[in-house]
């Protein structure tokens, strides 16, 4: 069976009938597709899913089945600093399509990094969750310190290298949110901090990694731990 073309529209009602959107007849044209019959499916993010029959060279469908999936994503959370920008795109890209719910990005002492293009980071993760075909799309949290993200999230450890506690011997917590700190490393009054707060520290390997190979690490640890 050939595989359906897959958009996703979020935070809207689908109508019975829709206007293919720029980007839509954008995509369809880079697949050969536009030109010629063909029936694409509509994702609202939620686990529904709407079929539409498109006729060759047309922008607007006619909606012909309505399909409810169940859920069974695992709730996956990354707690992370922001890294440079292409670095950053490959983060989003990778961990979507691993399967992560919830991107903290917490602005560190050292962070050389602060702010991003938060338009940019959905149409990525669009993009992403279309091309693996998950049906749900990650949500963004924005954190000014560490101390900030630790006050609204209690559960959580710190991946650090060289620490005695080794990631296959840590007792794993769907709800616990690992934390990556920036490739500066932790300043003096965040590690003090972790320490006040009892923070597990927890060693990933003797290798120093960058931001976005430590969080798509993780990831894929959290993959296969939750889903066990």
């Amino acid at each position: 069976m050939k595989k359906r073309p897959i958009f996703f529209r979020i935070n809207v009602s689908i109508p019975d009938s829709i206007q293919l959107t720029r980007d839509e007849i954008v995509h369809l044209k880079s697949l050969r597709l536009y030109q010629i019959d063909k029936t694409i499916e509509i994702r609202d993010g939620k686990g529904n899913s709407y079929i539409f029959p498109i006729p060759p060279n047309e922008n607007q469908g006619e909606l012909v089945e309505t399909i409810k999936h169940e859920i069974q994503e695992p709730p996956i959370k990354i707690a992370t600093a922001i890294p440079q920008s292409g670095k950053f795109e490959f983060l989003l890209q990778k961990c979507t399509e691993i399967g992560v719910r919830e991107f903290h990005f917490i602005n560190f002492f050292h962070s050389e990094r602060r702010d991003f293009n938060l338009d940019r980071a959905n149409k990525i993760f669009l993009e992403s969750a279309a091309q693996c075909e998950r049906h749900t799309i990650p949500e963004i949290f924005l954190h000014k310190t560490l101390e900030e993200f630790l006050n609204k999230n209690k559960l959580a450890y710190c991946l650090m290298p060289r620490v005695e506690t080794r990631i296959k011997d840590f007792p794993f917590d769907r709800f616990q949110i690992p934390v990556v700190g920036p490739e500066g490393g932790f300043g003096k009054n965040e590690l003090l901090l972790l320490e006040s707060k009892k923070i597990p520290m927890v060693n990933i390997g003797n290798n120093i990694l960058r931001i976005e190979t430590a969080c798509t690490f993780m990831a894929s640890v959290l993959q296969y731990h939750l889903l066990i």
